[in-house]
């Protein structure tokens, strides 16, 4: 007879095949960790600059240019700027409609997007609708400002005769009303140590910007977490950057289990979390204390206020694809406080019929930027309805 399977197969030793096991194992997670390592820092890093922290290495004397040149209360703009090429005397933006300062019938505070950066001065929004209201319009905001220090600024301001007070809120300043190193979610190397409120019982408390030598300022970029008491995007954290370094594998599972991530892959803006009234960051409570404050002031100062709300892209999208509005918890909470709100996403919507919001942004074909001249354009003319209509109630 013959054998019906064959030679009879050799079994190896229980040693042997433990040992090849273990060997494949090791292959695999050798590439798991490998591929991790080229997604995290040659395809994620480049594209989402503050998705992750290695503390910086800052230079001595950097750090010493910018503490003499900074402003002490606010941060920035410098004041050696005011009175250059951006900011007149008074510390507005130039306005080629009305040069001259005084005599403002409107004070605009907030961000970039209140500024209009990216435009000229003859076309940005507030010189367009000094043009429309025959009168001055006094733009004191400044790109990268979160709404608390747009707040601040306000608050520095001397009386004017002002018949409105306009806030203008972009989504970002949320994240920036609860930060104060902006390092920390913007990414890169530069200086930019900010003041914020925190709400403490219902009320606003100030806390200055960190005034850290640099030696001190080195330490706190390497331990975050025992320098910076009231930031809320702390590396390592819930909500903050992912610290970067092996096993990269775990970096990338934590990068893309995060709330902003997992929102984005929702067909949701990552940032629309943080308007959640239960959100821990606290950003959606403290931005409308800060906006309420605003109001307080504008009317102790005999000025009307209201805050201007700007789409992003992605808010935008969701708005003309479900109707829903992003920022729809803080326009409720500052309707329910008497406080005016202009949201855009409407009356663009309007406008636009079937072209793309990207249409109105000065980087059309990546949908990024401020807005362009015909952006400003839309934007003076709807503000400036809203105010006679304001004017007339």
């Amino acid at each position: 007879m013959t054998e019906p399977y064959g030679e009879p197969r050799p079994v190896l030793p229980i040693s042997v095949r433990v040992l090849g096991t273990a060997l494949i194992v090791i292959v695999l997670l050798a590439g798991i960790e490998a591929t991790a390592y080229v997604a995290v820092n040659f395809f994620i890093a480049p594209r989402d600059k503050g998705a992750f922290y290695r503390p910086p290495v800052p230079d001595r004397d950097a750090y010493q240019s910018y503490l003499a040149s900074r402003d002490p209360v606010l941060g920035w703009p410098s004041p050696k700027a005011i009175g250059g090429p951006t900011y007149d005397e008074s510390g507005a933006r130039r306005s080629p409609a009305f040069p001259q300062p005084g005599g403002e019938c409107v004070v605009l505070a907030g961000d970039s997007f209140t500024f209009a950066e990216e435009v000229g001065h003859d076309v940005a929004w507030g010189n367009v609708l000094a043009g429309r209201l025959g009168c001055r319009v006094g733009n004191f905001a400044v790109g990268g400002y979160g709404t608390d220090q747009a707040l601040m600024r306000f608050e520095q301001l001397a009386t004017m005769p002002a018949r409105f007070a306009v806030l203008g809120f972009y989504a970002h300043n949320a994240r920036r009303n609860v930060n104060q190193n902006r390092s920390f979610f913007s990414g890169g190397a530069g200086f930019r140590l900010k003041p914020r409120f925190v709400l403490e019982h219902e009320k606003l408390r100030p806390v200055a910007i960190p005034r850290f030598d640099f030696d001190q300022y080195v330490n706190s970029m390497e331990q975050p977490r025992a320098h910076y008491p009231h930031e809320a995007y702390l590396p390592g954290s819930a909500i903050g950057p992912v610290p970067l370094g092996f096993p990269y594998s775990v970096v990338a599972a934590r990068y893309l289990l995060s709330e902003r991530v997992m929102h984005y892959l929702q067909g949701r803006p990552g940032w629309i979390g943080l308007f959640d009234p239960g959100h821990p960051s606290g950003a959606l409570p403290t931005t409308v204390g800060i906006a309420e404050e605003f109001g307080r002031l504008a009317r102790e100062r005999g000025m009307h206020p209201l805050v201007v709300t700007f789409p992003t892209p992605a808010s935008m999208e969701l708005f003309t694809s479900t109707g829903e509005i992003a920022l729809a918890p803080l326009l409720d909470a500052l309707g329910s406080r008497g406080i005016d709100v202009l949201d855009l996403h409407r009356p663009f919507a309007d406008r636009l019929g079937d072209e793309s919001y990207c249409e109105l942004l000065t980087k059309p074909d990546i949908c990024r930027g401020h807005f362009n001249a015909r952006g400003n354009q839309w934007l003076a003319e709807i503000v400036h309805a809203r105010l006679i209509a304001l004017e007339k109630k």
